[in-house]
């Protein structure tokens, strides 16, 4: 029950916020006179940071709820359900990689832009980190994209389905306690 909720609190809640949050980032970099900024990059990675680490997070919850009820035998035999299913779990696979290399640039910007600018002559240095901080913002963008893309697909598939997503582990605890009061 508790996962239940945690899993509608995922699709109805943290998704669609996450949606706009990362359309408000790509906002900003379009709207952004001077994109290589420092100040600006720092505000990017600060708040994009939480966003990818929330995402990750609700990416494993909702692969765990998806696998478990792939397992269930009613579920299995309702061919259409399971597609679904199946779908949904191999996009969200597919989307926590995103998710994770993602998190894995924004973590490594720092130090490797230093490891640049200590390894260039400073005649070279200015061309070679504009390069390397358009390359960031660029991969970034991309990356907020293809998260929040799946976003909007992860909805679409969840929410036909969203019943039963929701009420499958109550059923399972009601064949359990029926099956216990047999032997009481």
């Amino acid at each position: 029950m508790q996962m239940d909720k945690q899993l509608k609190k995922i699709l109805e809640e943290k998704v669609p916020a996450f949606v706009l949050e990362v359309n408000e980032i790509a906002q900003m970099i379009d709207n952004e006179q001077n994109p290589l900024e420092r100040k600006f990059i720092q505000q990017l990675i600060d708040k994009a940071r939480p966003l990818y680490v929330d995402a990750g997070n609700d990416h494993l919850h909702l692969l765990s709820k998806v696998r478990i009820l792939e397992l269930d035998k009613q579920i299995k035999e309702d061919v259409p359900l399971m597609e679904v299913l199946e779908t949904i779990d191999n996009k969200v696979d597919s989307n926590y990689d995103t998710i994770l290399n993602g998190k894995t640039d924004i973590n490594k910007y720092h130090k490797d832009r230093t490891e640049l600018e200590r390894n260039l002559h400073r005649s070279q240095a200015n061309d070679a980190l504009v390069e390397y901080d358009q390359k960031f913002v660029d991969t970034l963008r991309t990356n907020l994209e293809i998260v929040r893309d799946f976003g909007f697909v992860l909805l679409k598939l969840t929410e036909e389905k969203m019943d039963i997503l929701l009420t499958s582990s109550e059923k399972q605890k009601a064949k359990k306690n029926e099956h216990l009061s047999m032997y009481n």
